[in-house]
């Protein structure tokens, strides 16, 4: 498969087609409010697979009271449901039939 990541105590390593890039990789809850969990996507393409991005955290909501989410960020799965090739609308879907909280795998690529 493209992607392997990797856990490890301080980082994961994610094997992207035939480059390798370091990051971290860690889990959050975000309670869920009437306005969603606070934060908008975009979708990015690494060889033949899709990821969904924080484009950005929207001030005042769960997100950003929460703090660990930053653009960049790619969600890997949101309570045990993986995101990896998920479209756009597929995420929107399964967002809104989250119950009150939910549990993300995230992964921040290293920025050096």
């Amino acid at each position: 498969s493209p992607i392997t990541i990797i856990n490890a105590e301080y980082g994961t390593t994610a094997k992207v087609s035939d480059s390798t890039a370091v990051g971290m990789e860690f889990r959050i809850k975000l309670e869920k409010s009437s306005e969603g969990f606070g934060f908008t996507t975009r979708t990015t393409y690494m060889g033949n697979q899709s990821f969904i991005r924080i484009k950005s955290v929207i001030p005042d909501t769960p997100a950003a009271r929460n703090g660990c989410l930053e653009e960049g960020d790619i969600l890997l799965e949101v309570s045990g449901i993986s995101l990896i090739n998920m479209t756009e609308p597929e995420l929107s879907i399964a967002l809104s039939n989250c119950p009150d909280s939910a549990h993300y795998r995230v992964y921040r690529p290293d920025t050096i």
